[in-house]
């Protein structure tokens, strides 16, 4: 193997794990930020559900879209109405087939 083509090689090397430490680094977190979120006690939610509302209202954030079945359609609209209440302007939540709720950008 020539001295070109090693360096090429090694170039080559370097590049795709800086291109590796840049993916990581701006990857959506897999657990969303808890300083980032509103207020979820009062609203009559059950410790069993915040995970679930934490991971919809961080997901619409990030990638603009989250689409979610709940378990009825009382908890769908109650997560709907919390939702819309604290998205950020130019986001927006409704209940679809009776028991989902589909965050989306517009």
């Amino acid at each position: 193997m020539s001295r070109k083509a090693t360096i090429t090689a090694e170039s080559a090397a370097e590049e795709v794990k800086a291109l590796a430490r840049l993916f990581e680094e701006s990857a959506p977190k897999s657990e969303p930020d808890p300083a980032t979120l509103p207020e979820l006690s009062g609203y009559g939610f059950s410790e069993s559900e915040l995970p679930a509302l934490r991971t919809i209202y961080q997901t619409a954030i990030d990638k603009g879209h989250a689409l979610h079945k709940c378990d009825d359609a009382d908890q769908a609209k109650r997560w709907a109405d919390w939702l819309n209440t604290y998205l950020p302007e130019g986001r927006e939540c409704f209940v679809i087939r009776n028991r989902e709720v589909n965050c989306y950008r517009y």
